[in-house]
């Protein structure tokens, strides 16, 4: 792995992510935003998104590998390799956090490619 810090908060999301839905979902603010541009939808709020963490993710057998991160216009953008039961596995994505008070206020999933 490369040579960077993850923020509490985004390196607490991905620990949880696939394996303990509630845990991360605790790391959004509770009028938090997802924007999945790879599936085309948007969720507000944690209802919605523990929603898309143990349907979606849990559907698909995701596991995710943060391969880069850097802060860039205040926001925190990992690249991340995806890979699970979908067409084009693995495939490479960035996950762009906006990040308030130790919690994830907005993530925006902006598919790269395939590997």
């Amino acid at each position: 792995m490369s040579d960077f810090h993850l923020p509490t908060p985004v390196s607490t999301f991905f620990a949880a992510k696939g394996e303990d839905t509630e845990r991360a979902a605790a790391c959004f603010t509770e009028d938090a935003i997802v924007w999945d541009n790879g599936e085309d939808i948007k969720l507000q709020g944690t209802t919605e998104i523990r929603k898309w963490l143990s349907g979606t993710i849990a559907e698909y057998k995701l596991t995710t590998e943060v391969v880069s991160g850097e802060i860039v216009n205040s926001q925190f953008v990992a690249g991340v390799v995806v890979m699970g039961d979908f067409p084009g596995s693995p495939y490479k994505f960035e996950y762009a956090f906006t990040l308030h008070e130790e919690k994830i206020a907005e993530l925006a999933i902006n598919p790269i490619g395939p590997l």
